[in-house]
């Protein structure tokens, strides 16, 4: 987990999503899901779980789970499904909302 750090941010619940940042910082980050474009409730469990464009069918019961994809099924390759999901849709979003800071010059 300490070598992907999208994992890393939401097994400890350090990942904040596109709801958070539209009450913390208006206006700082793209509002909205980056892959649905839905504008409102864009909660981390529609990003993972209920996003028609991204979510992975059903995902997991358990709720320790569906927030910080700590393992809790019947089997590790269900277990690794879930936490690649995560990763795969943390970069992604990060992708998104830092595509501007990554396009700047930073040279002196």
């Amino acid at each position: 987990m300490l070598q992907d750090p999208a994992l890393f941010a939401v097994a400890s619940g350090a990942f904040k999503s596109p709801a958070y940042w539209q009450v913390a910082a208006p206006g700082r980050y793209p509002a909205g899901c980056p892959f649905c474009g839905q504008q409102t409730d864009v909660t981390q469990d529609h990003l993972f779980w209920h996003c028609k464009e991204n979510s992975i069918q059903g995902g997991p019961k358990d709720p320790l789970q569906r927030r910080l994809g700590w393992p809790f099924l019947d089997t590790d390759a269900g277990d690794r499904a879930i936490l690649a999901h995560l990763s795969r849709t943390v970069t992604r979003i990060w992708d998104t909302r830092f595509q501007n800071a990554r396009k700047q010059d930073y040279s002196a």
